[in-house]
């Protein structure tokens, strides 16, 4: 479990730029974070960004609330993910291991986690013998 330390985060703020769910994940989720660990977070838009420059200015919105929320002193950077434009393995991950910081709905991200998984079942056998061909190359 992450000992990171996290005020709560702002829901009407994250409601406004859209966000579903917040989750925590990569070594401080798993609790093995170093000294050189960043802060990985996934985050669940009600819908997908359409055009790069909205990227931009929610990363940028998303990066300020969540640098007030967590303490960074012994941090280096957060790193931001969507998760609409994640490739499949991350999400399961995320699904798998990550915490959920926010939801504004368990209804929409219980189906969000369900689509993810049931994907993820799916192309298993695809992307384990995508792995082994890469692993061959090296």
């Amino acid at each position: 479990m992450s000992s990171i330390q996290q005020k709560k985060l702002p829901e009407q703020e994250l409601q406004r730029l859209g966000v579903d769910a917040v989750y925590l994940f990569g070594s401080q989720a798993e609790g093995v974070a170093g000294e050189a660990s960043d802060i990985d977070v996934g985050i669940l838009l009600k819908t997908p960004i359409p055009k790069p420059e909205s990227v931009t200015s929610i990363y940028h919105a998303l990066f300020n609330i969540l640098s007030d929320s967590f303490d960074m002193s012994n941090f280096r950077t957060i790193d931001i993910v969507f998760l609409d434009r994640a490739p499949l393995e991350l999400c399961f991950d995320v699904i798998q291991h990550g915490i959920v910081l926010y939801e504004s709905s368990q209804t929409i991200r219980t189906e969000f986690e369900e689509r993810v998984a049931a994907l993820y079942r799916d192309f298993q056998p695809i992307l384990k013998q995508f792995n082994e061909a890469v692993l061959e190359k090296i």
